[in-house]
């Protein structure tokens, strides 16, 4: 039995995702996004300690991912080889999220937010002011 596949079996221009099919899955993930960014926007102004050290614990769980996305890339190229070429659009994604990934480790430059997770920082501070005064 054989399951051979021709030109003609393949959809008109290719395969595309229509965005009609996942309305409600797109609609229920931007929710669930908002969502999070109210509930991070209240921690930060009412208990900013909590916050700060689950920004942190979030901001590198996702700073690994894109790590691991350009070494793969990087390794992948630097080989030129082709054993990679069916997950490298994948790596590519996670290689992506490097800006917005900066963008949401803009919160950990806030003196209030540094205030609580380095506190070696705090001890400067007062070093500097007493030299200053």
């Amino acid at each position: 039995m054989s399951h051979h596949v021709t030109f003609n079996d393949l959809p008109q221009g290719g395969e595309k995702f229509e965005p009609a099919k996942g309305g409600k899955l797109i609609s229920g993930f931007g929710a669930a996004g908002l969502l999070g960014l109210a509930g991070s926007a209240y921690l930060f102004f009412t208990q900013t300690d909590v916050f700060a050290y689950s920004w942190l614990f979030a901001f590198f769980f996702a700073f690994t991912f894109v790590c691991g996305g350009c070494f793969w890339i990087l390794l992948h190229s630097a080989s030129n080889s082709g054993w990679g070429v069916a997950v490298r659009r994948l790596w590519e994604q996670l290689a992506n999220m490097a800006l917005p990934l900066a963008i949401l480790g803009l919160p950990l430059l806030v003196p209030q937010v540094q205030t609580h997770l380095y506190e070696w920082m705090n001890h400067h501070r007062e070093a500097k002011e007493l030299l200053i005064s």
